[in-house]
């Protein structure tokens, strides 16, 4: 099933809806085949990481699903703040997402989009002509041509999104923190 792995990113063109599904450019049905993690499962002890990720690739997996694993009942989560992960947490989550990524995961490299997700601090990610390095230990982020049909390159207008480990510093919503 690796063969569900149509590389390099991009290939096809552009992502269309074509009557009611989802196809590129060229007509090519857009298949994903994903799995969902949460909780403990997001960040596995070392032996199940690797194993997982062979098997993944193995089985043709291009996205997987991965949330809740900063709750605070997960077993990463802070327990007196869910927005917050453990140390044991970050470094279960960083080797589990590391061996992902050498299976093909966390990044785009199609002529209108570049990306990178996972944890990237201070590796220097060339993806083409972009080149991505961030000091923050986890970063996901995504430069996009708005100009439909154009390369990055040759965009009049590009889109970057960047999201990053952040810590609540006391925002509230209402003066009553409801």
């Amino acid at each position: 099933m690796s063969d569900l792995l149509d590389a390099p990113a991009g290939k096809h063109g552009w992502l269309t809806i074509q009557e009611s599904d989802f196809a590129f450019e060229d007509g090519t049905p857009l298949k994903v085949w994903g799995v969902n993690h949460s909780n403990k499962g997001c960040g596995p002890d070392r032996e199940e990481a690797d194993r997982r990720a062979r098997w993944y690739a193995k089985m043709g997996v291009n996205a997987i699903r991965m949330h809740k694993f900063a709750y605070s009942h997960s077993a990463y989560g802070n327990p007196e703040n869910s927005t917050e992960l453990t140390k044991e947490g970050w470094n279960k989550l960083d080797y589990y997402w590391s061996r992902l990524k050498e299976k093909g995961y966390f990044t785009v490299n199609t002529p209108g989009t570049k990306a990178i997700a996972g944890f990237t601090s201070g590796q220097n990610i060339d993806l083409d002509d972009i080149s991505i390095q961030t000091d923050n230990p986890f970063t996901i982020v995504y430069i996009t041509s708005l100009d439909k049909g154009k390369s990055i390159e040759n965009s009049y207008s590009i889109l970057v999104t960047t999201i990053a480990r952040a810590r609540n510093s006391g925002m509230k919503y209402t003066h009553n923190n409801n």
